[in-house]
């Protein structure tokens, strides 16, 4: 994607050694001008449609526009007969209150989520997911069990 007038996105990755937390500084550039209508070109939807493995991380559900593209790309997958997998990244704790719903509803089209324990635990918690008796899930394991439940069998 080439914008006049706009440099190329770009990320910056700290991570703090040895507990390997991390924090992401992003400058969208160029990909900030993104919408959905930038699936529609010839080009863009030739590589969809032929694409093996879509993946999203949660950090795209932030805003309107990208999560549009975001549900397209899940329909995209959806729609393919099982030759594309849907994979979304859970991506941060700090994403969850913001758009931890928006993920449930993507669950019933994501093949494969990824997350670390904290994500999952997160997610759990933003969801409403409880063990019976003791509250909030933080058992990873349960976690797991519990996401499971929300994605498409096969």
């Amino acid at each position: 994607l080439s914008v006049p007038g706009r440099p190329t996105g770009t990320c910056v990755s700290l991570v703090v050694p040895p507990c390997g937390n991390r924090s992401l500084v992003t400058v969208r550039g160029a990909a900030g001008e993104i919408g959905p209508e930038f699936l529609d070109r010839p080009e863009v939807a030739e590589a969809v449609a032929g694409a093996a493995v879509l993946y999203v991380t949660s950090f795209v559900l932030s805003t309107p526009s990208r999560a549009m593209i975001a549900e397209r790309l899940a329909a995209a997958a959806a729609a393919s007969c099982g030759r594309t997998i849907f994979s979304l990244n859970l991506s941060s704790v700090g994403l969850m209150q913001k758009v931890g719903d928006i993920i449930l509803g993507m669950c019933a089209r994501t093949q494969w989520l990824f997350g670390n324990a904290d994500e999952l635990v997160a997610f759990a918690n933003e969801v409403g997911a409880t063990t019976e008796g003791e509250g909030v899930m933080t058992d990873v394991a349960d976690i797991a069990a519990m996401v499971v439940r929300f994605l498409p069998v096969g």
